[in-house]
């Protein structure tokens, strides 16, 4: 569906113009640039991708104990010895090398094996909270949009408010009304105007929730344009959604990849039963000078001398007082509760989808029928209008059929952005989302 957006009333398209040429000194952002922004100066963004990266660090970290240990170890003591009736010291000199190397431990290896999909599942986490960070800086950006539309039709219908309150005055004058009519004018009014500074407030506040992922203070966003295409989404099949989702949604991912881990840990809590066997090797060079009583005395030669070994270690741990029983059951309870949480994670996001996907086949309707509401009022307005100046309608007839008009154009002007919202959330859901949909809804704005 084509929706050719038309600014119905004349008063609220020279509204609009008088905001754009007060802005023409502010050079326009439009959504990739918000969202390069976002990217440079986001504190959250940055976060998360600083907290995948220290999550990652616990597979090289796991992988560290089936690697060889090196230790170098060197030192040097003065020694004094002293008898009755002799004495002397002697000086040792000390340096040496270890080496340790796992050959089997069947836990080392497995909770090696279980950080390696905890590493996946941190950067399934780090996509998903990517895809999210797109999703609510396009939120901002649109809510940013709406909120000055809004502002945009509430001027003009303080103005046509503010027309109708002078007419009444005017016939109150002649006495073709009264002044119940004038009153009710007035209340009208008034109401109008207190709409007004609470949209000029939602504006600010939208401009707010905007820095807060830029860090920039944005004064003026390219709007969407005149002629926009809403339609169903592509494919228009809710079951193939489903299937994207179950195969690209990040969340699902990670958590697939969270309960893989489980397993590990589970089959690395089995290594506490199973023996342990180890290569070691040393060398030593030692030095040792001074009197000969004393490195006698210490039955240590004198001179240089140098030793060293290889060997197998073999340790099999029978009996540890049975926690090693209950860390196994343990573990296989955590593996049972993480299979229910990809069960329970594959369900929400079918619901989801499924929420999305008609949600925006819901906005292309609204968008159309709020299109022919906003016709069809600004017909009965004008009409109800030149009635009111011949009598033939009251005041609040008039000010009804107002404020239905505006109600309409506020509502048409919201199911807009809230239609590339719900796009955007499909995507998100379906775990399809990326900075190419960035670059497909800012084509939408103005340049």
């Amino acid at each position: 569906m084509t929706f050719k957006i038309k600014t119905l009333l004349g008063l609220s398209l020279a509204i609009s113009a008088g905001v754009a040429m007060a802005t023409t000194d502010t050079p326009v952002e439009n959504l990739v640039q918000i969202y390069q922004q976002a990217l440079e100066n986001s504190p959250q963004y940055k976060a998360d991708f600083y907290t995948m990266q220290s999550s990652k660090m616990a597979e090289p970290i796991a992988l560290g104990a089936l690697l060889p240990n090196i230790a170098l170890n060197a030192g040097a003591t003065l020694n004094q010895i002293q008898t009755t009736p002799e004495s002397g010291s002697y000086r040792n000199y000390t340096a040496g090398i270890s080496l340790t190397q796992t050959l089997f431990n069947y836990g080392s290896y497995q909770t090696y094996q279980a950080s390696k999909q905890s590493a996946l599942s941190a950067e399934e986490t780090y996509n998903a909270q990517k895809q999210q960070f797109i999703l609510d800086v396009a939120t901002a950006y649109f809510n940013v949009l709406n909120a000055k539309e809004q502002v945009v039709f509430l001027k003009a219908k303080l103005k046509a408010v503010q027309s109708t309150l002078d007419q009444s005055k005017l016939k109150l004058k002649v006495g073709m009304s009264t002044s119940v009519d004038v009153k009710v004018a007035e209340s009208n009014y008034y109401s109008a105007l207190a709409d007004l500074k609470a949209a000029e407030n939602n504006v600010a506040s939208a401009y707010y929730a905007l820095y807060q992922y830029t860090g920039v203070d944005n004064k003026s966003l390219a709007d969407l344009k005149d002629n926009v295409n809403f339609t169903n989404p592509s494919p228009d099949s809710i079951g193939e959604w489903v299937k994207r989702a179950h195969a690209s949604n990040p969340n699902l991912k990670a958590q697939l990849y969270t309960q893989n881990a489980a397993a590990k840990t589970w089959s690395a809590s089995t290594g506490n039963f199973l023996p342990n066997v180890s290569l070691m090797a040393n060398y030593s060079v030692n030095d040792n000078s001074g009197s000969s009583f004393a490195t006698n005395a210490a039955t240590l030669p004198l001179g240089n001398y140098s030793n060293g070994y290889v060997g197998v270690t073999f340790s099999w741990n029978i009996l540890n007082g049975g926690s090693d029983y209950a860390a196994r059951k343990q573990a296989a309870f955590n593996y049972q509760a993480a299979e229910f949480t990809t069960l329970d994670q594959q369900r929400t996001i079918t619901q989801n989808i499924e929420v999305d996907f008609y949600n925006v086949i819901s906005d292309v309707k609204q968008i159309e029928a709020y299109k022919q509401s906003v016709i069809a009022g600004d017909a009965a307005y004008k009409q109800y209008q030149a009635r009111y100046k011949v009598g033939s309608s009251t005041i609040t007839e008039v000010l009804d059929q107002l404020q239905k008009l505006y109600e309409s154009m506020s509502l048409l002007a919201a199911s807009k952005y809230k239609y590339v919202t719900d796009v955007l959330q499909l995507k998100l859901d379906a775990g399809t989302l990326s900075e190419r949909d960035v670059q497909i809804f800012n084509s939408w704005l103005k340049s």
